[in-house]
């Protein structure tokens, strides 16, 4: 265990070392592949202190090495050539913005983007930058520096499948969910014309519990939902746990969606946004999932090909571990390396 959590301790001061600047003070050790680098005392305790700040109980020397073997890397990706222009640095900081807008599904100016990094990471847009290169190289290099190690992804087995969710079968559990299609009006700042739109989709409920129109040709004539307008309405399933979703749709539609059966049609509900007619086309219970089952209502993914792919993940980030240390090893036997800390 002690040798796993080293490992991923190297990577991890990878990125902070390259982000350390050097501080003149006595020195813990010095590195030499293509040029001499003295890692200071202050600089070994800093990182000692940013561990000890996380709860991670490595010793000092342990760090020290981490720094080493992250100046030796640094040093051997210098002396492979591997660096990034300005251009393609701005590149992989554009990448990662759109990783973000992506999942936060909007938009980001750059001051919003910086403000976000800030609040994730404690970094700055340059320091981030930085990172973002230094991470690049980092996989570049092992890459093609040890190939055969990168490239010998073990399969995990049917056994060891079987074997995972055995260990977490209470993880893999579905909460009652409701698959909802509405028609839908905005409240506006013209409390008049709310009341408009309110009575509107009165008129509407009415018309469709009397047969005379369908929910489907109301979701066009009436809906000023245009996401959903081209899909009968759908605006895909929402699950009882989702405290995130009870307060931004408002308790009253949340406890209207889950109090329809398969088929039925609500009231008019008012949620945080307007009014909404919504009708529910698949009420799903709570249950514990088997191995087989789909990991959501939504999603035609199995458990078992669920832990496969987390499990194949897994070997890969192994992968790239051991091949990073292989070669990191193989440059400390061509560098030059002393160690003047010694432990009290």
């Amino acid at each position: 265990m002690k040798k796993k959590i080293l490992c991923v301790l190297v990577l991890t001061l990878c990125a902070i070392s390259f982000l350390t600047s050097a501080t003149i003070s006595s020195p813990a050790a010095t590195v030499k592949l293509i040029r001499n680098k003295v890692i200071s005392t202050t600089e070994l305790n800093d990182n000692v202190a940013q561990y000890k700040a996380q709860g991670v109980d490595v010793s000092t020397l342990q760090v020290l090495n981490a720094m080493i073997n992250a100046e030796v890397f640094s040093q051997g990706a210098e002396k492979a050539g591997y660096s990034l222009t300005s251009d393609q640095q701005d590149a992989l900081v554009a990448a990662s913005k759109q990783n973000v807008e992506s999942q936060l599904g909007s938009t980001l100016t750059d001051d919003q983007f910086k403000q976000v990094i800030s609040q994730q990471t404690g970094l700055t847009m340059e320091d981030f930058k930085s990172y973002l290169t230094q991470q690049y190289i980092r996989e570049q290099y092992v890459s093609e520096a040890e190939p055969d190690i990168i490239n010998n992804i073990k399969t995990p087995t049917s056994t060891e499948v079987l074997s995972f969710f055995k260990q977490n079968a209470k993880e893999f559990f579905n909460p009652e969910a409701v698959k909802l299609s509405h028609i839908f009006i905005p409240i506006s700042d013209d409390e008049t014309e709310n009341a408009k739109n309110l009575a509107t989709l009165e008129s509407v409920l009415s018309q469709i519990d009397n047969r005379t129109i369908t929910f489907e040709k109301a979701v066009t004539e009436y809906s000023q939902d245009a996401d959903s307008n081209q899909k009968a309405g759908d605006i895909g399933w929402l699950s009882i746990d989702s405290t995130t979703d009870q307060q931004t749709m408002g308790e009253d539609f949340f406890n209207a969606a889950f109090a329809l059966d398969a088929g039925e049609v609500s009231e008019v509900i008012k949620s945080n946004f307007g009014y909404h007619i919504i009708k529910v086309s698949a009420h799903t219970q709570s249950k514990l999932l088997g191995i087989d089952d789909k990991i959501s209502p939504d999603d035609a993914t199995t458990v078992r090909q669920y832990i496969t792919s987390y499990l194949t993940t897994q070997n890969q980030q192994q992968a790239f571990i051991d091949a990073y240390n292989t070669l990191v090893a193989e440059l400390r036997s061509e560098a030059s390396v002393k160690i003047l800390y010694q432990e009290s």
